[in-house]
């Protein structure tokens, strides 16, 4: 008797609330979050202070799944939240004004965090290396200032980490050491240090520090304010890029010297994207560039200082799709690097050119057959205009704008149907505007303007809808929407009012017409309404009837 009264005091005190919290745990088949990670989540959106709750879905109930959150993801079989999604670039008028507070911390098995966008005005808080099992951290654009925390260092599994668009230091004034914890990050595969300053002042070894994470594969560090100091030295041993790197963004820095390529060219040649524009880079661009870098689908020149010919080694870059070099100092012919591409080993993958952009240099001579680039969206260049231009009927964007461009519009440029973008303007083209153009449905942004074009604007769904802007500075050109008349476009419009006139009528005799079949309809529908309601009305009805088919049976009898 006793042992069956232990077996069951046992059973109710262990077995029974095992059973229910294990039912607690669950709901419809699926693990619950736990209590105390619902508790760190409530307390960390309570002291973000937001402008707005935007976080409205979380609720403090008992019964309430933090799960089922919107920026929230579970295990499924543990429950444990791994992912923190709170990326706010979706939104425009939006801070917040409070803390992160440290009760995030709970998340222990936290692999995702996205603190992007959040637009405050805090530092980056030590306990933020506190999440040894994260994989992925993005602190972009989110507001942040000051040091980067060393303790970030512990961070030893991450494979993603966004710092750019902040106003972070990384380094002290002295010395280097508060960069040096991204060797601890030995999985590395994007970095994005773009905006951190302090990085060139004081550390010349940059490059160095970073060519020693093994996998990196996408490295970020726009506005960092580098310079020549910043690039090693071309015998350095330590340099592991070549194996690893595909992504190298160095824009908007103050990089002068052309060193730069002969350092791209000893480790970095499985680069698909280059991203050098807007720097001060001075000299020329080596003539085998393109031999070594073979992998390229990005190469940005753009803002800079370079001289001399485009490389024809350009040509071949078979993976080449966006070439952009407008705003240099850049001459020669500008057919020869198109030209090879054409004839080199490239030419059966010559399609994958898709945008050029070579405007604004002092480049000279006639642009060279481009039918084979059958899959170029956007054109900027120099040169007279090409008559094989109109095969390139996937081509949205079209600048040729402040050249010195001569001849006329090609007759058949309404073959480009997909095209959305034009300008033509500031040049020295003649003729009449073709009146292919007035068929290209597509047409949202015209500017044929400053030219020496004549004739009258051809009249189409499309040309006249533009403002006068996008034809004045030809002093020949006439018809809408310019102010200035075509010869014999006075009696035409004397004509107007009888036209206006005859639509007044038509639109007359329509009323007249509808309103009277109304009224018949009204008249037909109350005459059989009050025969087949009123006796009275009926029997007088049928009477008429019978009296009228009399006379008209005698009237035909005689």
């Amino acid at each position: 008797m006793m042992r069956n009264y232990i077996i069951l005091v046992f059973y109710a005190l262990v077995v029974l609330p095992a059973i229910f919290g294990f039912k607690s745990s669950i709901q419809n088949g699926k693990t619950m979050c736990k209590e105390k990670e619902r508790h760190a989540l409530l307390n960390f959106k309570k002291e973000l202070h937001l402008d707005f709750d935007i976080l409205s879905s979380w609720k403090d109930n008992r019964n309430e799944d933090c799960c089922k959150w919107p920026e929230i993801e579970c295990n499924r079989e543990t429950g444990y939240v791994q992912r923190l999604d709170l990326n706010l670039s979706y939104t425009d008028d939006f801070t917040f004004n409070g803390n992160m507070s440290s009760s995030i911390t709970e998340l222990q098995h936290l692999k995702y965090l996205d603190l992007s966008y959040l637009k405050g005005n805090i530092q980056i808080p030590k306990f933020i290396g506190s999440f040894s099992n994260l994989r992925y951290l993005d602190l972009s654009y989110g507001g942040y200032h000051g040091k980067i925390p060393s303790q970030m260092g512990n961070l030893s599994h991450l494979r993603h980490l966004g710092l750019g668009g902040n106003e972070l230091i990384g380094a002290n004034p002295f010395q280097c050491a508060n960069v040096e914890w991204l060797l601890n990050l030995s999985y590395l595969r994007y970095l994005d240090l773009s905006d951190v300053q302090s990085l060139s002042n004081t550390c010349h070894h940059t490059f160095q520090l970073l060519a020693k994470l093994p996998i990196l594969e996408k490295l970020y560090l726009n506005d960092c304010n580098l310079t020549d100091d910043n690039i090693p030295g071309l015998s350095d041993s330590y340099m592991n890029f070549s194996t690893s790197l595909t992504v190298l963004q160095l824009s908007h820095n103050h990089l002068t010297s052309s060193k730069i390529f002969q350092w791209m060219l000893n480790y970095t040649s499985n680069l698909q994207q280059l991203y050098l524009d807007n720097n001060l880079l001075k000299g020329t661009i080596p003539n085998d560039f393109g031999n070594t870098m073979r992998s390229l689908v990005t190469l940005a020149l753009m803002g800079n200082l370079l001289e001399g010919t485009i490389p024809k080694s350009i040509g071949n870059i078979c993976t080449l799709q966006e070439f952009a070099a407008d705003d240099n100092q850049l001459s020669g012919e500008i057919s020869e690097f198109i030209i090879h591409n054409n004839i080199s080993q490239c030419m059966q993958n010559s399609s994958s050119l898709q945008v050029i952009w070579l405007s604004n240099n002092q480049l000279s001579g006639m642009l060279p057959d481009l039918s084979s680039l059958s899959s170029l969206r956007l054109l900027y260049l120099y040169g007279e205009i090409p008559i094989e231009m109109e095969y390139l009927f996937g081509l949205t964007s079209l600048n040729l704008s402040r050249n010195n461009l001569s001849g006329e519009i090609i007759s058949k440029v309404g073959n480009l149907k997909s095209l959305e973008f034009l300008d033509l303007s500031r040049n020295h083209l003649s003729g009449r505007i073709p009146s292919s153009l007035a068929h290209i449905d597509r047409l949202t942004m015209l500017d044929l303007s400053n030219n020496q074009l004549h004739g009258k604007i051809p009249i189409g769904t499309q040309l006249q809808t533009f403002n006068a802007s996008s034809f004045e500075g030809n002093s020949n050109l006439c018809g809408e929407p310019l102010v200035t008349k075509c010869p014999g476009e006075e009696t035409s419009n004397r004509q107007v009012p009888t036209t206006d006139a005859g639509d007044h009528n038509s639109i007359f005799l329509e009323a007249l017409y509808m309103s009277m079949g109304i009224g018949f309809f009204t008249s037909f529908v109350g005459f059989v309404s009050s025969i087949l309601l009123l006796p009275s009305w009926r029997e007088t009805y049928f009477k008429f009837l019978n009296t009228l088919i009399l006379k008209l049976f005698m009237w035909w009898k005689q």
